[in-house]
């Protein structure tokens, strides 16, 4: 489980302070349980890097992104001591925060989307990147799905689309930009907003959804980078 957190700041957050109250509160939830628990953690450049063996393996790194103003936290949680590594690099290697704090990128998934937008849910899974965002004007989700070519090999671009949609294929209209769906909800949240984009050069689908009452939240084929 990929984990990802941050705070605003002006300058990098105090990494030794962070950690030593982080790693020492799961040290003594490790006593408790009467668990042994070990840790340790290294300085590279500006990220600091650590990990710690208990009842879970866990990686992470901690870095300032000094364009963004936000200090990070990545860290990779998981029940053995394995691939958790390559995930952890991966993840901190595609992830860009952006100047404009309106690009959102990691795992896959690349997005420049309306300002203003925090995180309310994330899910990592392989193969599968989600991403849940709320803001104001309502609620915006983005999911990546992998390997494309195998999904849609069993099932057609319209079938699969409606499926992860929950409307019938013959609700979905195409246009330029993709499949789209045009879906009712309450009067106080206004229609679901959904399009389904199949990036072939990426070998990937990418599902998009907003729930808004305003327009410009209407997802647009130019919100992928």
């Amino acid at each position: 489980m990929l984990q990802v957190r941050w705070r605003q700041a002006k300058k990098p957050a105090d990494a030794t302070a962070f950690l030593d109250a982080y790693l020492g509160r799961l040290g003594q939830d490790a006593k408790k349980a009467k668990q042994s628990f070990d840790s340790e953690r290294q300085t590279e450049g500006e990220r600091v890097h650590y990990r710690y063996t208990g009842a879970v393996y866990g990686r992470g790194t901690m870095f300032y992104d000094a364009n963004d103003g936000r200090s990070f936290v990545f860290e990779v949680v998981s029940s053995k001591n394995d691939s958790s590594l390559t995930i952890l690099r991966e993840a901190t290697r595609s992830f860009r925060a952006g100047e404009a704090r309106d690009r959102w990128s990691v795992l896959g998934l690349d997005l420049s989307l309306p300002k203003g937008l925090e995180v309310e849910k994330q899910e990592f899974l392989s193969g599968k990147t989600r991403l849940n965002w709320r803001a104001k004007p309502g609620k915006l989700l983005a999911e990546r799905w992998g390997l494309a070519d195998q999904l849609l090999s069993r099932h057609g671009q319209a079938e699969w689309a409606a499926a992860i949609l929950g409307v019938e294929p013959s609700k979905l209209e195409e246009d330029a930009d993709g499949l789209r769906a045009s879906i009712p909800g309450p009067f106080w949240r206004g229609r679901t907003e959904a399009l389904v984009v199949h990036q072939k050069d990426r070998n990937q689908l990418i599902v998009l959804r907003s729930e808004s009452r305003n327009p410009d939240w209407r997802p647009m084929c130019d919100w992928l980078n």
